[in-house]
């Protein structure tokens, strides 16, 4: 079993105090912990050490000097022999299973199964894909109308990222938007999209579509991006853009987190004529 983002300063003796007498305990360097049980009988019994003492034990309050601090304990747990009969397999499979523990929330257990070996091999080749989607020009803007609903003009439009791989087809935004984000790739995406989103919305205006305004989702992580107001300068400067007619939308947990700099970079954003909305309010 590995446990993660415990503090070490009393952790070892907590793990040994929630095992027995022959069991062992390793710390294998920062906050990641191996224990070995031996002579168990059955998943059912490892599941009641892990969740009836381990957890509960970890996760009671440290105290330092004046301070009360609380931890979390993510457990991925692997069978000798049914899921591996060699050491280092079944260390990879614990190490498998405790990262599906913390995507799931963390403070709890899981049990190593073959499906997570597969989850994690297709997310992985997700994650070299869309890595190359960019320059393989396999991403694209959808515009989705924003229409008077008395009159039936246009007013608008909304930029849509999508992205359909040759081999895998559409990939839902729900699961490449997410995975940009944990990767690091959701500023370069979201670059991308404010100079195509211009760069089309320059070729309208010059059609005779100047009342048309343009609207831009944002991702929490790039409205923390401290390039993010030059990266909208930029873009409108080149396709020249009057500010006013583009609009980026937040969601209204983005704007929560870090409220402060966030405000801060509204601030700037706005200062640049740039329209701001909240999406998904309430």
């Amino acid at each position: 079993m590995l446990l993660r983002n415990i503090s070490t300063s009393t952790t070892s003796q907590r793990l040994s105090d929630a095992v027995r007498a022959g069991d062992t305990v390793s710390r294998l360097g920062g906050d990641e912990f191996i224990i070995v049980l031996s002579g168990v009988h059955g998943a059912d019994e490892v599941a009641q050490v892990v969740d009836q003492r381990l957890i509960p034990l970890i996760r009671a309050p440290h105290r330092v000097n004046e301070h009360e601090l609380h931890v979390s304990c993510s457990v991925g747990i692997a069978m000798y022999p049914d899921d591996a009969d060699e050491l280092d397999l079944l260390m990879r499979h614990a190490d498998t299973a405790m990262y599906q523990a913390k995507s799931n929330g963390r403070n709890m257990a899981k049990f190593f199964s073959a499906e997570m070996t597969e989850r994690i091999q297709k997310r992985l080749q997700l994650e070299m894909a869309l890595g190359r989607a960019l320059e393989a020009g396999q991403l694209m803007l959808h515009y989705q109308p924003r229409v008077d609903a008395r009159s039936g003009d246009i007013l608008g439009v909304e930029a849509l990222l999508r992205w359909h791989h040759p081999e895998m087809g559409a990939i839902s935004p729900l699961t490449f938007i997410p995975l940009a984000e944990e990767i690091g790739l959701i500023i370069e995406l979201g670059a991308w999209v404010i100079e195509e989103a211009c760069r089309q919305l320059a070729q309208w205006r010059a059609q005779g579509l100047t009342s048309l305004t343009m609207s831009v989702n944002l991702s929490a992580y790039q409205l923390r991006d401290p390039g993010l107001v030059q990266t909208l300068a930029e873009s409108l400067a080149r396709h020249h853009i009057p500010p006013h007619v583009l609009e980026l939308e937040l969601t209204e947990s983005a704007l929560m987190d870090g409220a402060e700099a966030n405000l801060r970079t509204m601030h700037s954003i706005r200062a640049l004529g740039v329209g701001l909305s909240v999406d998904d309010f309430g």
